[in-house]
């Protein structure tokens, strides 16, 4: 399996603290995930920052694993501190061989944080957005 870097700036993470996680659920419906950080760069408390939003939409899996372990799911060679992609998914292949899987368009992405973790998130739809943001009210 390979991985490419999913493009677009604001999508590395090489001087992002650990992001704000949300996670919501519509009643028999799908579930999204919402990972916010800080992705400006160096920074100083009380300057305004570029605070990059990912939105994954029709969750179908998702793990999250401390840096320290180094634990991955699939493929420990495709790590970034950004936004990548992995390339045929052992975990997707899994997921469309149960045939429940229903859905269209499954994608894997992987994301790690520094002295923080890695998200995998394996999900229909992937939305990106720009915000900014004093420092501290992100992380409050």
């Amino acid at each position: 399996m390979a991985h490419q870097r999913v493009g677009g700036e604001g999508l590395r993470t090489t001087y992002a603290f650990a992001p704000r996680v949300s996670t919501s659920t519509i009643r028999d419906g799908p579930t999204s995930i919402v990972l916010e950080f800080a992705s400006s760069g160096i920074y100083r408390d009380g300057q305004e920052v570029r605070v990059t939003q990912l939105r994954f939409d029709h969750v179908v899996a998702y793990d999250w694993n401390d840096f320290e372990f180094h634990r991955y799911p699939s493929n420990p060679k495709d790590v970034e501190l950004g936004l990548i992609e992995m390339v045929d998914s052992p975990i997707v292949a899994e997921i469309r061989s149960t045939e429940r899987y229903v859905g269209e368009g499954l994608r894997h992405f992987r994301i790690s944080f520094n002295d923080h973790g890695t998200y995998e998130i394996v999900c229909e739809k992937i939305d990106i957005s720009y915000s900014s943001s004093r420092a501290e009210d992100l992380y409050a």
